[in-house]
């Protein structure tokens, strides 16, 4: 793959860091998933159990169609400049992908709002977040000029902000309780699937990846088919709002339980469909919501974003030439990792899971570091003193252990921490702190990079790493998720 230099560098590099925030809203699936949509299917009132299906489907689309935007600019970012005249404008380059990340982070600040609130989830997926998604995608398509572009993309954006927040939560108003935590885990997994559809989407142009220079459009126009799923999913659904939203407007009784002495004050398996964060001591949201927050700026300043933004760069290093190689090969390990997570799901915690991944992100990222020691400085990565298998190793093993629990598990991890009536807060801080931290780290990495070297940014990455570990030790309970199988 050829050096990426100037302004598409630096705007490839905040979309590619961008998908760090899509898997911090990204999973696979897994084993335990298949056992437990059976046991779904097969209990309860059929239309029940449809319209509940439909809605989880209507969220998934979204988040595909999320993971997809997301990247999809990647690659035909310099055929878009060369068309429109903006090959030599750093900046321009830089903002027609972050036009889409602006609108993320406004996106998850207004799904907060009081009128979302009380629109529900899947009215808000219908209303708001389909009808983005379906006009950004169309002037993306047909757009003349390099404002359109941007508004497009800006649209885009927005959507990809609402439905960060609401999808999840979506999901986890409707699923069983007994299954909420996986059947979140693989809404997320939407989010990389739509990253690896955009990496391959050049595929299925009339001539391939080498006609991409002129048929760029036409991945944008792809989307269409999810759309009219999404729409079809939605139009079908049909559902009276959820219970949770119900008692979230304070138009149900709270259940009456009698707890037992457990963390949160109550047991998680004892009482089905009541999580503990809807006990918790914690009444006004405050400490859970900082939490929350915290985890998404450690998952943005883990060193994902580096490490995705220049995966091209140390593959080639590595003796990788293959220009989609670095794009396949991380979405393949961060869709390994979800997988590993969703087949550990039903029997570890969340906590534990999540100091898995950022303990051992730091050892991957500390490996990476050792080996680009020998690395110049003066040129970032220098031209030679790479040990290339222990480049390759050490960034996959790092992306997947990212897939394993730092990605998706902050946003799993809200319906579960969080009670009801503070969830879409909650979410919507903690989201709009990921677009913010992305869009900093997008714009701050190369120049820091070139001033301190790559190694040393790299080890205070490491760092953070290990702080996130200990972080989570102390603020994350052991036992959140009510499908964890008992000993």
């Amino acid at each position: 793959a050829r050096r990426r230099t100037g302004g598409s560098e630096q705007g490839r590099g905040m979309a590619t860091a961008g998908a760090s925030a899509g898997a911090g809203a990204g999973v696979g699936v897994g084993a335990g998933v298949g056992a437990g949509l059976r046991s779904w299917l097969g209990c309860g009132p059929r239309g029940a159990r449809n319209r509940g299906a439909l809605s989880i489907a209507a969220a998934c689309v979204a988040l595909f169609l999320f993971g997809f935007h997301l990247t999809v600019v990647n690659q035909p970012l310099d055929a878009i400049a060369k068309e429109f005249g903006f090959a030599s404008s750093p900046a321009t380059s830089g903002a027609v992908v972050s036009a889409a990340l602006c609108g993320g982070l406004f996106g998850s600040l207004l799904s907060s709002a009081r009128a979302v609130i009380k629109l529900g989830h899947q009215r808000a997926l219908a209303f708001i977040v389909l009808p983005l998604y379906l006009v950004g995608g169309e002037i993306c398509g047909v757009a003349q000029s390099v404002s359109a572009l941007i508004f497009a993309r800006l649209l885009v954006g927005l959507a990809m902000g609402f439905a960060s927040v609401i999808a999840p939560l979506c999901v986890a108003a409707v699923a069983p309780p007994k299954f909420s935590s996986t059947l979140g885990l693989v809404a997320q997994s939407s989010v990389l699937c739509g990253v690896l559809a955009a990496a391959l989407a050049p595929a299925l142009l009339p001539g391939g990846f080498e006609s991409l220079q002129q048929d760029w459009r036409l991945l944008f126009r792809l989307q269409r088919s999810f759309v009219v799923v999404q729409g079809a999913c939605l139009l079908s659904t049909v559902t009276p709002n959820s219970f949770d939203f119900e008692e979230a407007q304070g138009k149900l009784p709270a259940p009456a339980v009698a707890p037992k002495p457990s963390f949160a004050g109550v047991d998680a398996g004892e009482f089905r469909g009541i999580s503990e964060a809807k006990l918790s001591p914690d009444a006004d949201g405050s400490r859970s919501t900082v939490t929350v927050v915290l985890l998404f700026i450690f998952q943005q300043l883990s060193g994902v974003g580096g490490v995705l933004y220049y995966s091209s760069t140390l593959f080639e290093r590595a003796g990788m030439s293959s220009g989609i190689f670095p794009n396949v090969a991380v979405g393949l390990a961060l869709l390994f990792g979800s997988l590993v997570s969703i087949a550990l799901l039903r029997f570890v915690s969340f906590r534990n899971l999540l100091l898995a991944s950022f303990g051992g992100m730091a050892a991957a990222l500390f490996v990476l570091v050792v080996a680009l020691i020998p690395w110049s400085p003066q040129s970032v990565f220098g031209a030679s003193g790479v040990p290339p298998h222990i480049v390759l190793v050490s960034v996959l093993t790092y992306i997947g252990l990212f897939g394993l629990g730092a990605g998706p598990l902050p946003a799993a991890l809200v319906p579960e921490l969080v009670a009801v009536t503070n969830r879409e807060r909650a979410a919507s801080a903690g989201l709009a702190a990921s677009w913010l931290t992305n869009m900093i780290m997008g714009q701050a990495t190369l120049p820091i990079a070139r001033a301190i070297s790559f190694p040393v940014l790299y080890a205070a990455h490491v760092c953070v790493c290990a702080a996130a570990a200990v972080f989570i030790r102390s603020r994350v309970p052991s036992s959140l998720q009510t499908d964890i199988k008992p000993a």
